[in-house]
């Protein structure tokens, strides 16, 4: 059996979005259990707007050490 080129890329690209919405799910969830279950809307929007899943999985890691959302936003503005 030949599978296509095109087929490959679209899993492949279906792969990458399923991780990076994955990394969202964790950050947020990792933000609200260690800092309140109210994210404020910009970390949000920040969230949602990142598509680099290393990026995501360095704010995750940031989010582990805090105990709010503004030593957060400072943990990932440095």
């Amino acid at each position: 059996m030949r599978v296509s080129q095109q087929v490959l890329e679209w899993q492949a690209e279906g792969k990458a979005e399923a991780k990076v919405e994955t990394r969202r799910a964790d950050l947020l969830c990792a933000l609200e259990t260690l800092c309140g279950p109210e994210t404020p809307a910009e970390v949000a929007t920040l969230i949602a707007a990142s598509a680099d899943p290393e990026q995501l999985s360095r704010w995750l890691d940031a989010a582990l050490k805090v105990r709010s959302y503004d030593e957060f936003r400072a943990a990932i503005s440095s």
